[in-house]
């Protein structure tokens, strides 16, 4: 990345997933791990850890007359090394954004509908 001045990340998450029948709501929540176990990976990668984070998809009275869900992302990552803030801040938006395209691309596929949710 950034023509070879930042090395690649490497991140080991826990997560669990959970459905509430009562709320139509999916909840994957995930916390990053550290371990001496998890020491051996690729050299040319820095560890970076993730704290408390996950989404949250739910029905939505303002969204369930369209067909649609509300999508809260929560990101709390420590990419570690030396980074500056702007690179920091523009990496975690664009990994938003295409996570956010790739999830609409996927469920276009299952529902019509979310392609037109943008």
């Amino acid at each position: 990345a950034v023509g070879g001045l930042v090395s690649p990340r490497d991140f080991c998450n826990l997560l669990r997933v959970r459905y509430y029948k009562k709320d139509s709501t999916w909840v994957v929540g995930g916390l990053g791990l550290l371990s001496s176990l998890l020491d051996d990976h690729a050299p040319s990668f820095v560890r970076g850890l993730n704290g408390p984070c996950g989404f949250v998809i739910s029905s939505s009275d303002s969204f369930s007359k369209k067909g649609g869900v509300r999508l809260t992302y929560i990101i709390n990552s420590d990419l570690r090394g030396w980074l500056l803030p702007r690179l920091i801040d523009l990496a975690i938006s664009s990994v938003m954004i295409k996570f956010h395209q790739a999830l609409t691309e996927y469920l276009s596929s299952y529902c019509p509908a979310a392609s037109s949710s943008s």
